[in-house]
Order: C-alpha cells, then sequence, then structure tokens
C-alpha cells in the first residue's frame, strides 16, 4: 500500500493493475493527483494486455481484482474505491454490490450524465487507451451511437509504454500522442460537447487535450472528487454497465 498526504476529504482507494511504467501527477496511480489520502491496491498478474480486451475478463483476476477492492474497504477505511484502468467497467455492477462504498470502475461512468446534460443525440468523445478493444461491454446501456472513439497511436511512445510495462516514459513525446488523438477524434466528431479519458494515463496531458478542445474533458479522477467533494454540482451516481 502507498499513501499520499493527508488531507481533509475522505481516503481514496485504488485497485492498481500490475505495471511498473511512470505515472506522472493527474494519472489516478500517482497519489499526488488527489489532495486527501490514498491507498493504492496492486494486483499482481494483473497485466494490461489481461484488461484491455473486449471480451469477459478472466474470472480468477476478477476475483482477484475484488478481494484487492474488498481490503481497501476493509483495512483501510476508503471513502470511495476506483481502479487505475477504464476497461474494467464490465465490473462495475458486480463490484458495487459487494462493497458497502462507492466503487468507480471507468471514467465511462460519466456517460449517463453527460447524455442527460446534452441529449441523446449530441456528439461525445472517448479518448482510450485501444479503440480497436473498446465496445459495447464497456459503455453503460452497451449504447456507443453517437460516441466518437478515438485511441492512442499504436506507434507512439504512451501507447508502447503502457503496452510494454517500460520503466521509462517521454512525457514530451506522451503529449504529442494525445494530441494527435485528439485532433483525429475531433476531425470525425466535430460538434464534440464533452471527452471522456477512459484511460486514466491520460491525463496528465490535460494541456495537450485542452489546445484542441475548449469543453469539458473528464477522466476517472474528477469523477472521484464528485463522490468526496460534498458541494459538487454532480449528484448522479453511476449507472450498471453490460457485462
Amino acid at each position: 500500500m502507498a499513501s499520499g498526504d493527508d488531507g481533509p476529504a475522505g481516503t481514496v482507494g485504488i485497485v492498481m493493475l500490475d505495471t511498473a511504467f511512470p505515472r506522472p501527477a493527474g494519472d489516478i496511480g500517482n497519489p499526488a493527483s488527489f489532495d486527501g489520502p490514498v491507498r493504492l491496491a496492486r494486483v499482481p498478474g494483473a497485466a494490461v494486455g489481461r484488461v484491455v480486451v473486449d471480451e469477459a475478463i478472466d474470472e480468477g483476476l476478477a476475483s482477484d481484482l475484488l478481494a484487492a477492492a474488498l481490503r481497501l474497504e476493509a483495512e483501510e477505511a476508503c471513502a470511495v474505491i476506483a481502479t487505475s484502468c477504464g476497461f474494467l467497467a464490465p465490473l462495475q455492477t458486480r463490484f458495487q454490490a459487494a462493497l458497502r462504498v462507492p466503487f468507480l470502475s471507468s471514467a465511462l461512468l460519466w456517460l449517463p450524465m453527460l447524455g442527460a446534460q446534452y441529449g441523446g443525440d449530441a456528439p461525445l468523445g472517448i479518448l482510450t487507451f485501444d479503440a480497436d478493444r473498446l465496445g459495447r461491454r464497456h459503455v453503460p446501456g452497451g449504447n456507443l451511437d453517437g460516441l466518437a472513439i478515438e485511441g492512442l497511436p499504436k506507434t507512439g511512445e504512451l501507447y508502447r509504454v503502457i503496452a510494454e510495462d517500460r520503466p521509462a516514459l517521454d512525457e514530451e513525446k506522451a503529449a504529442a500522442d494525445v494530441a494527435l488523438a485528439t485532433g483525429r477524434l475531433l476531425g470525425r466528431a466535430p460538434g464534440c460537447r464533452a471527452i471522456i479519458l477512459e484511460c486514466t494515463n491520460l491525463a496528465p496531458y490535460r494541456a495537450a487535450i485542452r489546445n484542441h478542445f475548449d469543453g469539458p474533458v473528464l477522466g476517472l479522477c474528477e469523477l472521484v472528487r464528485t463522490y468526496l467533494d460534498p458541494h459538487a454540482i454532480c449528484a448522479w451516481r453511476p449507472a450498471a454497465t453490460s457485462g
């Protein structure tokens, strides 16, 4: 377990994939991304390649991930528990049923609120680690209509560092990758109202997104904060995902 600095907010628990790649500030796996205390629970064997799939997550791995979430609740008294990978969205309903505290599997849980705010026909963008593997099972309600999905360039720095779990990262190149993906997304959906960051590793490069887009950019850290801040405007609760 690791922790951030103590603060007035409740403790945040993060179920972590078993990775070693760098996580700059802004990444949900970096305790400095939150003002209050953070507890990280790494799950041995939870490699990126076992989670970033467009099929059911291995049952043994899912059980190990749930056990980590339960430990964060019981042993660390976490007020809210999230994950380090948005591709864990299909586990939302199962994990929430097993926990007493709010469980937030993925930034994709923003979709119901954004759909209600902007209307079902409003184009929404999703920046993801791998667009080829993000499918209906990951989206609340299983409906991809109106969603523009763009992944990181697979030959780029950030994708390769994450996919190959490299210990070093060129953040300037990573920011350029995110900027490229954002430009491609907006090229296909020029009327995009908001962008959701499925991949928690994209949040440190928000400035690169802002160079192209001035609408809401929402990741999992922002969703966690709505559960910790009693004055948060957003009062909705995540809908169940398919799968």
